[in-house]
């Protein structure tokens, strides 16, 4: 038992006393003297000290507020602290040597606990960070309760980069006379947030053409970002089918703090075209029928001008040209083809070399007419005797002397097969009483 609460168990009546105080209202701590008086002498080394009741007057737990050292009545400077007032709370003076507790004085005094609205400050999010609570971003430790009002008036003090725009938000807390309400303002500004776009698989096929990798990505990805390959290292912005290797690439575009980078990735595979052979071309002059299909991969369709055909080119009935071998389809690649250009032609027929008698008196005589077989029309004649009796197929005997001359009949189709060549020698008599030994017509 201590000697304080022994003395007071036996009954010893206090000798400090409290003089009176003027009531008081402060807003937060209040540093006040505490005036006292006492009866007794005390010893030197002795110590007043100053303590604070709780709410409701009970010293159990006292709250120590100022001492002093001293033998008798004096003025202690104390701090009360901000929150008290009401009612029920007092204070009381207690000495050390001798020990002693004073009377219980009931305090005229109010402190009111001030408003904190936290310190002004400055913060930037990321426009993809999805909303904040306002009073987390203020420094300091502000009270809640309070109301916001930004840059379009008063909010709710949540703040959502995707919708709200940036700038001054004030944060005011109220307060209890004689506080005053507290402001703080919390100065908001937003980054955008990188852009990569959205991850995506493609399938393509070997034979296609080198693509960018960027037009690929789903979404709207910002360019200035790098690839990298599934082992990390640097890709380029292309892609090779058929060179490249398949796997998945990633796209980063960096963000500026507090953004996060961002990024997404392509995943490509690669089919494997079908390569039925390559062009060809076959250039030749008559002969049997062709197998165009000859080292082709079977399984395909042959076409002339769009018209399905077999694989068999027989010259002399075929029509020269581009035939088109098309394998069918698969997965991503379209049915890859071969052209086989067959410049094959029959040579060309000037007929049978043949013999005419004829007579001057006769009149013309048709050359072509006199031919054996079945000629190619459209062919040229040439005067190889000189006679300058020739006019197209007409040979015209009139002052031409008797004699045997021969005219030559050629035909050329092509490049490809020689010319057709046909004679046909004419024994020409000036006045003779046979008659033509041809059916043609004499002019």
């Amino acid at each position: 038992m201590s000697l304080v609460t022994c003395l007071l168990s036996m009954g010893m009546a206090a000798q400090i006393f409290v003089e009176p105080m003027g009531p008081v209202a402060a807003c937060g701590d209040l540093n006040l003297p505490v005036t006292f008086s006492t009866t007794d002498v005390f010893n030197p080394g002795n110590v007043f000290t100053v303590e604070l009741s709780d709410s409701t007057g009970s010293f159990a737990l006292p709250t120590v507020i100022g001492s002093a050292v001293g033998t008798g009545a004096g003025s202690i400077s104390c701090t009360f602290p901000a929150g008290i007032g009401g009612g029920g709370w007092a204070i009381r003076v207690t000495a050390s040597d001798p020990a002693q507790i004073g009377d219980a004085y009931a305090l005229p005094i109010t402190t009111v606990v001030p408003p904190n609205a936290g310190l002004s400050s400055a913060v930037t999010v990321c426009s993809n960070s999805g909303p904040v609570q306002l009073l987390n971003l203020l420094a300091g430790s502000p009270d809640v309760g309070g109301t916001w009002s930004g840059p379009l008036g008063p909010m709710n003090g949540t703040f959502d980069p995707a919708a709200d725009p940036a700038g001054p938000y004030q944060y005011v807390v109220d307060a209890t006379p004689p506080c005053l309400l507290e402001t703080a303002i919390l100065s908001v500004a937003v980054v955008l947030a990188p852009n990569a776009g959205t991850s995506n698989s493609i399938t393509v096929c070997s034979s296609d053409p080198p693509f960018i990798l960027l037009n690929l990505l789903d979404g709207s990805p910002q360019v200035g970002g790098s690839w990298t390959s599934l082992a990390g290292n640097p890709s380029p912005n292309f892609f090779l089918p058929g060179t490249d290797m398949p796997g998945c690439y990633t796209y980063t575009v960096p963000g500026m703090a507090p953004c996060a980078n961002d990024a997404a990735t392509l995943c490509i595979m690669v089919t494997d075209a079908i390569d039925p052979g390559e062009d060809f071309t076959i250039t030749q002059c008559g002969g049997p029928p062709i197998d165009m299909q000859a080292g082709l991969l079977p399984g395909g369709t042959w076409t002339y001008l769009g018209v399905e055909h077999s694989n068999l080119f027989t010259p002399g009935v075929d029509p020269p040209g581009s035939y088109v071998y098309t394998m069918p389809p698969t997965p991503s690649c379209s049915g890859a083809s071969v052209t086989a250009t067959m410049l094959v032609y029959m040579p060309p027929n000037a007929g049978g070399n043949a013999t005419v008698n004829w007579c001057a008196s006769f009149g013309a005589l048709d050359l072509f007419a006199q031919l054996g077989g079945n000629p190619d029309p459209g062919g040229a004649w040439t005067d190889d005797s000189g006679t300058g009796a020739l006019s197209g197929d007409m040979f015209d005997p009139a002052g031409v002397p008797s004699g045997t001359y021969t005219f030559t009949y050629t035909v050329m189709v092509n490049g490809v097969c020689l010319p057709g060549q046909a004679t046909v020698t004419v024994v020409n008599t000036a006045v003779c009483m046979v008659p033509p030994q041809t059916n043609d017509p004499v002019e």
